[in-house]
């Protein structure tokens, strides 16, 4: 069963480019892919995937 992809925009604060790129598919599953990019002005990323992070995903210890 295919899921649709969707994009969303995540800003770079205080996110190293190589942990969200090594954790991303982790998270999202095998279709999800990171982009550097900007959004109104800001970095970050652009997050391609079948459902959106969660803060559990990108601080685990809270």
């Amino acid at each position: 069963m295919s899921s649709r992809l969707q994009n969303w925009w995540l800003p770079d604060e205080g996110i190293a480019r190589i942990v969200i790129q090594a954790a991303i598919q982790q998270y999202l599953g095998p279709d999800a892919l990171v982009k550097r990019g900007e959004n109104e002005g800001k970095s970050g990323y652009w997050i391609t995937g079948p459902r959106m992070l969660t803060a559990v995903c990108l601080f685990p210890n809270l």
